[in-house]
């Protein structure tokens, strides 16, 4: 009997230490869509405790205090103690990447659609208008996806939100803005 390896696709993400986020790319491998290289300072006095500080509430008594992200305080193991080996999943994992990814499918599918004459709804985009779309894509930066974030408060509604954040975007682009 044959045996047969599943191949996961790897996505090569490098994080670094001292910032919130590296803007520079990175390539997923199994799908060729740039995904921002996002990564997450660690303290030097302990290299297990990311520099996050939640309001956590305390068992006893019903108090409250600030404590710092750890392996005792993070929600799951996959945050604290098996951080390390689980890493480089953040850019595509996290929040981060959840809105990312929101934003890609939706502009590829905008752009899909500009290319189907049946679809009158939207017009055919100039190469220039198909860069301008790319572009928001291409420098999805933390700004952006807090932009969405501060959307979502007002929308309670996630998908919603990273609509009207492209509609934001697109306003200032007079083809698109139709």
């Amino acid at each position: 009997m044959a045996s047969t390896i599943n191949k996961v696709p790897s996505c090569r993400l490098i994080p670094t230490t001292g910032t919130l986020l590296n803007p520079s790319k990175s390539l997923c491998l199994a799908s060729h869509h740039p995904l921002p290289r996002v990564s997450f300072s660690l303290s030097s006095a302990d290299s297990l405790k990311l520099t996050t500080s939640r309001k956590v509430v305390a068992m006893a008594g019903g108090s409250s205090r600030d404590l710092e992200m750890t392996n005792l305080t993070a929600l799951s193991p996959l945050d604290g103690r098996y951080w390390g080996k689980v890493k480089d999943l953040a850019s595509s994992m996290s929040e981060f990447g959840l809105i990312y990814f929101r934003v890609l499918v939706e502009i590829k599918w905008l752009l899909k659609l500009s290319k189907i004459a049946e679809v009158t709804e939207v017009p055919s985009f100039s190469k220039e208008a198909e860069a301008y779309l790319q572009g928001i894509i291409d420098g999805f930066s933390m700004d952006d996806a807090l932009e969405v974030k501060k959307i979502e408060k007002v929308t309670n509604h996630d998908v919603k939100a990273v609509e009207y954040f492209l509609k934001q975007k697109c306003e200032s682009h007079p083809e698109i803005a139709k």
